[in-house]
């Protein structure tokens, strides 16, 4: 098993999490290049709503400036994100 916790998808009027990714707001479709967080609750925005939180802001920026071109990924746990990158395509990064 290894450990890691691993976080029950959730969907609320404040939060979403699927394969333990928290939803990002206004992500766009084809976006070439991806930032991904990696933290504790800080960065997951505990207690605030899916649009509020420190990734949904930076995206909404960079929608703004950079024309949809990135894409912010959350993962919440930082055990899980060892193991989800390993999979990330290094193309992509």
């Amino acid at each position: 098993m290894g450990g890691f916790l691993k976080a029950k998808d959730k969907i609320s009027p404040f939060e979403t999490v699927v394969n333990n990714e928290r939803y990002t707001a206004n992500v766009p479709q084809n976006a070439k290049r991806h930032i991904y967080f990696l933290g504790n609750s800080v960065s997951y925005g505990l207690r605030v709503k899916d649009d509020e939180t420190i990734e949904s802001k930076l995206q909404e920026i960079l929608n703004d400036k950079y024309e949809f071109s990135f894409i912010v990924i959350k993962y919440e746990k930082y055990e899980q994100t060892k193991i989800k990158l390993s999979n990330i395509n290094k193309n992509k990064l």
